[in-house]
């Protein structure tokens, strides 16, 4: 295994046994309020997404010493409602039947590593339960990556009502050219882009401000294999992905999205300027 450094916001790593090998890796800095508070197996203190902070002490067994980040939950609308002992009118005691319990079935995801791993894990869980499944950085991404495609999948597989004999599923093009009878085109996507604002005079004569947005969409020309077509904010930069690029573009997007929230999160804190 190699040994890997690996560098948040301090110089001094942290050696950790994983697997028999030793790791390298970097903690946040803790404040000097908290060094005092800190466990003695936790000297250099948690990864910056870890909320059990506070929560951490010396008497933790070796299984509960565990970093943990905050929890989404997600409403389950179509999974059918756990079953549980009926409940007897008195409320006092069971009747022996098994009803569905009335709360909706949540699905709980969140980051989660012991104190002696050197990389997180994900956890995917349902109401709460001990049980669900711990997936590395890598399985994770590649299951949001498969879950997306199959979002993608069966929204542009539903019946479309602008479509006509011979029209791929997700084609909008209402053909009313015979030029454009060879063509084919999915509902148009646009993402606004803040950092690109131009203003506008309305009826009342006030000038509104709008952001150009990017575009993208499925085309097919001539019988060629499909495309998808990215129309960039300016309407001259355009670009024609195979499903496979446009696959490697989602996954370098999401990459950068997910560090660039990361370092707004774990940025410190100016210091004071010398006038205060």
């Amino acid at each position: 295994m190699t040994i890997t450094d690996v560098k948040i916001d301090t110089d001094r790593p942290l050696e950790r046994i994983v697997d028999g090998a030793t790791v390298a890796v970097a903690a946040r800095p803790i404040p000097p309020a908290e060094t005092a508070a800190r466990p003695a197996w936790l000297p250099d203190g948690c990864p910056p997404w870890c909320d059990m902070g506070p929560l951490h002490k010396d008497s933790d067994h070796l299984d509960d010493r565990v970093h943990s980040g905050s929890a989404t939950q997600i409403t389950l609308t179509a999974e059918e409602p756990p079953l549980g002992p009926g409940v007897t009118p008195d409320g006092m005691g069971w009747t022996g039947e098994s009803v569905s319990y009335p709360q909706p079935v949540q699905a709980d995801i969140y980051l989660e590593q012991h104190y002696r791993e050197a990389t997180p894990r994900v956890w995917v869980g349902r109401d709460g339960r001990t049980t669900g499944m711990h997936l590395t950085l890598d399985e994770a991404e590649q299951f949001a990556h498969e879950v997306l495609k199959r979002v993608a999948i069966g929204r542009l597989t539903r019946p479309s009502s602008n479509s006509r004999a011979g029209c791929p599923s997700w084609c909008v093009d209402d053909h009313d050219s015979p030029l454009s009878h060879h063509e084919h085109i999915s509902e148009i996507y646009g993402v606004a882009l803040t950092a690109h604002p131009y203003t506008v005079s309305v009826a009342s004569g006030q000038p509104e401000t709008y952001h150009a947005p990017i575009l993208a969409a499925i085309n097919i020309d001539d019988d060629e294999p499909s495309y998808i077509a990215v129309i960039g904010h300016d309407d001259k930069s355009r670009s024609r992905l195979t499903a496979e690029e446009a696959d490697q573009l989602a996954n370098v997007l999401h990459t950068l999205a997910a560090t660039v929230r990361t370092a707004q999160e774990i940025r410190p804190e100016a210091p004071p300027s010398s006038a205060e």
